[in-house]
Order: C-alpha cells, then structure tokens, then sequence
C-alpha cells in the first residue's frame, strides 16, 4: 500500500495479521505447490528460501489504475497512465451553479469531508446550502461548510461585497 498514508498501511497489515494472514513483501515467488488441502509458497528473500502454507493465497503485484472509456480527457482532468487522475485539490461545480459535481480531497482526516461531498452530489445539494447548515467545530468537515461560505460571497452585489 505504498501510495497511502504509512499509518493506514500498518493499521491494515496488523488487522489483517490478527485475522492469520501472513505477510510477506520483497519477495520473489519461486514456486506454488498444492499439499493435500493446503497451499505452499516458497519464495526467496534476502535471507533465503522461505516456505508460506496456507489455504488461500492472494498476490499483490501492484496497482494500475483503470480509467479507460471515463471521459476524463473531455472534462479536462489531467491523468497518468501510472499515477491515476492527478490531485489539484478542488471541488468542481457546474457552470453558473453551487451543485458539486466532483472533488479531490487530499488532507488529513479527508474521510471526514468526503462522506458530506458525496452526499450533496447523490441527494444535489449546493454549496449555498451546505453553507447554511451547522457544522461541528473544529473539525476537517468545517472546510466544507467555509467552501459553502466562499462560493455564497461569489453572489453577493458589489456594494455588500465592500462590507467584507
């Protein structure tokens, strides 16, 4: 998991350890046997030869984004073959609209805005009244509610915009 954070990393591998699974990274497979009901790994590490039984066998061999036939191209969202769709930290609305039609959260604690984000795209709400709901405070999800705050100043007259 090394594109995410190195605490979400370790949180899943010792849940996933708890559960049985045995881990191992920086190897190469040398063979995979069958032994009555059970499966063997060798692989060969720095230290040698190293046997794995079990009953199932998952392989990780790394990660390639499938974003083929999205369209990204034709709404201008930048991706790489490798990396995926390029983070530029925003939320996209609909031309001359507060309704959200995506967004890239890259932050601590992004789970946080990223269930509201959601929502106000499923259920088409607009940032003015995400802006007019109370948020808990201080929280990641405040953001949300100042971006609310920031696109409801986009409409406001020139001479109350003066006030601020």
């Amino acid at each position: 998991m090394s594109r995410e954070e190195d605490d979400a990393d370790l949180i899943v591998q010792q849940a996933m350890q708890k559960d049985g699974v045995v881990i191992v990274l920086d190897a190469k497979v040398i063979r995979v046997e069958k032994d009555s009901s059970d499966r063997l790994v060798v692989v060969s590490r720095a230290g040698g030869e190293e046997r794995v039984r079990g009953d199932q066998i998952l392989v990780g061999i790394g990660r390639t984004p499938n974003l083929d036939g999205l369209g990204l191209e034709a709404v201008g969202v930048a991706s790489h073959p490798q990396h995926g769709v390029e983070v530029d930290h925003r939320v996209y609305c609909k031309k001359y609209s507060d309704q959200i039609l995506g967004a890239t959260i890259v932050a601590a604690h992004a789970g946080d805005m990223i269930g509201e984000i959601v929502m106000a795209m499923k259920h088409r709400i607009g940032l003015g009244k995400i802006a007019s709901t109370i948020h808990p405070y201080p929280t990641q999800a405040e953001a949300v509610r100042k971006l609310g705050d920031q696109f409801n100043r986009t409409k406001l007259t020139p001479t109350v915009k003066s006030l601020f």
